[in-house]
């Protein structure tokens, strides 16, 4: 299982409701530590996950929901724009080359324009890229559609289509 958490700000509260819920949880009249708690355990019965806590403000903000790492084959990625970090990784976005490359090689066919106009929509965020270069290949369309939609509805519409 990969799943993916948006961190910032209160959304993760959230994120974690959703996930108890995917995981078959009831979660009635369930409070917040008790639903961490849940999760956990439920995370716990599963071999192999990647939780990917994005754009984490600081760790003092996620450090309850952070599972306990028991087993090999889970796994956990934390993704913050916050540099003071202890024991963390700086990954730096993609230059235009990388994003063009990157985007060549998994849409075929692909228009320049396009492509650098979608590196550039997303931030050159290589994870972000990923995301929408999946997107686009999961649902058939295009570099220009995906854009039009991105532009007109924002980004959480084209996750729920």
């Amino acid at each position: 299982m990969v799943r993916w958490l948006s961190s910032e700000g209160d959304k993760l509260s959230l994120e974690f409701n959703t996930l108890a819920i995917e995981l078959g949880i009831d979660t009635k009249g369930m409070g917040l530590k008790d639903l961490i708690k849940g999760v956990h355990r439920a995370l716990n019965e599963i071999p192999k996950y990647l939780l990917i806590f994005d754009n984490a403000d600081n760790a003092d903000l996620i450090k309850e929901y952070l599972p306990p790492q028991n087993k090999v084959g889970q796994h956990l990625i934390i993704t913050s724009r916050n540099q003071q970090w202890s024991n963390c990784t700086v990954l730096d976005t993609f230059s235009e080359e990388e994003c063009l490359q990157y985007i060549g090689n998994k849409i075929k066919d692909t228009d320049t324009h396009y492509a650098k106009e979608l590196a550039k929509s997303v931030g050159y965020l290589p994870l972000a890229l990923s995301q929408a270069v999946a997107y686009i290949q999961q649902e058939g369309t295009s570099i220009a559609s995906y854009l039009e939609n991105y532009k007109s509805k924002g980004v959480e519409s084209l996750a729920g289509e």
